[in-house]
């Protein structure tokens, strides 16, 4: 089961090691409404990956697409990756190793709005990629 939580800071260095050896994904907070959302990305990305029709270079770059639902990995990068900035960011542990890469934890939540689910999951639904 993944486990997902809420962090506000400057993730430390180490993050991108644990990134690297896929025990962790990481996701900005640009309007993230829905945990569905992570979910349905990350289950996308394995998939593209399981059939060989990744767009990214790893999962982690694989998630960000799904979930941005943009090819252009400058752009996902620049609206989900890890920035030299405070800011507020999805950590989904996928190995259960949980650490908080010196950041502080904080409560998320979520939208219980079921329409605005099925417009967001339709948005970065595989056929509705952008170019």
């Amino acid at each position: 089961m993944l486990k997902i939580k809420y962090f506000y800071g400057i993730p430390t260095q180490d993050i991108f090691d644990d990134i690297k050896e896929n025990r962790i994904l990481i996701a900005k907070d640009n309007g993230i409404m829905f945990k569905e959302e992570l979910i349905s990305a990350y289950l996308k990305a394995k998939r593209s990956i399981e059939r060989n029709r990744m767009r990214g270079k790893t999962l982690e770059s694989e998630f960000l697409i799904y979930l941005s639902g943009d090819t252009q990995i400058d752009r996902v990068l620049k609206e989900y990756g890890i920035s030299n900035e405070k800011s507020n960011y999805f950590i989904i542990y996928l190995n259960g190793n949980e650490k908080d890469y010196g950041m502080e934890e904080k409560k998320k939540e979520f939208s219980n709005d079921i329409e605005k689910l099925k417009e967001k999951l339709e948005k970065i639904s595989i056929t509705e990629l952008k170019k």
